[in-house]
Parts: structure tokens; sequence; C-alpha cells
């Protein structure tokens, strides 16, 4: 592999994680790590199961088992394939969000901190499919949706838990994911 897109990652890694304003670290914790706010769309979904037609409940059906899915093939498929560790692990200095706190990546913090692989991101491969899967659906109804999935795969970086590659990857494969769920879903039961 050649060293000039690495060096291009770390590189944007470091622009974007060097910019740090307490109103941006509350936006971007809150965007990888939406604690209460999930229960918006569990409820919206919720609703839609019990209230939609057969049709209707079985996209919100397919996006479950979507999202699940991508979460599975990220995690358990994709990231030991790739093996790539996490920019806290290599890259002293770093701004980190990490269990529940800020502080500064040292070279003690590096070493005592254990393997944890990056590539792709699973936050932004899980919002890519559902984007992708739920745009093919809905059309320019759920556009809305790729300014959070844009903004979620930002805070990944941001937090300094991802380089700009792993959150690339993971859009991309979690597009293509979305897409072809997407076909499925409009041949079943659309």
């Amino acid at each position: 592999m050649s060293t000039l897109p690495v060096d291009l990652d770390t590189r944007l890694l470091l622009v974007i994680n060097s910019h740090h304003t307490p109103l941006l670290d509350a936006i971007m914790v809150r965007l990888s790590y939406p604690g209460a706010l999930w229960t918006i769309p569990a409820l919206f979904i919720a609703w839609r199961l019990w209230k939609g037609d057969k049709g209707e409940r079985l996209v919100w059906m397919g996006l479950i088992l979507l999202v699940g899915l991508s979460d599975h093939l990220c995690s358990h498929v994709l990231k030991p394939w790739f093996d790539r560790p996490r920019p806290y692990l290599s890259i002293p200095g770093l701004h980190l969000f990490h269990k529940g706190e800020w502080l500064i990546t040292t070279l003690t913090y590096m070493m005592k901190h254990g393997k944890s692989l990056a590539m792709p991101s699973c936050h932004s491969m899980n919002m890519w499919a559902a984007t992708a899967y739920l745009t093919a659906i809905f059309g320019t109804r759920a556009l809305p949706m790729m300014l959070l999935a844009l903004g979620v795969g930002y805070s990944r970086v941001y937090l300094g838990l991802h380089y700009p590659g792993d959150v690339a990857a993971g859009m991309v494969m979690g597009a293509l994911l979305g897409v072809a769920a997407a076909a499925v879903a409009k041949k079943l039961y659309i």
C-alpha cells in the first residue's frame, strides 16, 4: 500500500481533531453517543410498525434487520479482516473522547490500552446503510438522514476514534448494503 493515502488520512484526522470548542465537543459527543435520543426514532418505528399497512411494516422490519446485519458484518467480519488499529493507539497528542471523558493521548495511554479496530467505522456503516435504504424507498423525504449520517461520520474523526478513511469506507460499504437491501425490499413487498 502506498504511504500517501495513510499520510493524507492521518493529516486529515489531525486537522479535524485539532479544532475543539465546548459547543462542538457537546454536539460531536451527542452525534456519536445519542443516549436517550435513540428513543425518538425507536418510538417512530414502533408507531409505524403498529399503524402502517403491511408493506410499510415490512419496510421498517427490513430496516431493523439491515442495521443488525450491517453492525454484525462490520464488527465481526470487516474490522478483523482490515485489522487497522484505532488512531488513539498510535498517535500521541490526539484529542480523544473515550469511555465518557476527554483526554489527550500519551505514549503511556497508548501502551496500556489493548487492541481496538477502526476500519470501517461501524457507526458510519450502520448510518449509511439505513440512509441509503430509506432514501431508496422513500426518496427525498429521507434526505435529512444524509445530514445526520454525515454528522455522525465527522464526529467519529473529531472524537479521535477513527481516521477519515475508516469513515469513508463505512459510508461506501453501508450505502452499498442499504441500496441492495432496498432493492430486495422493493421486490418482496413494495
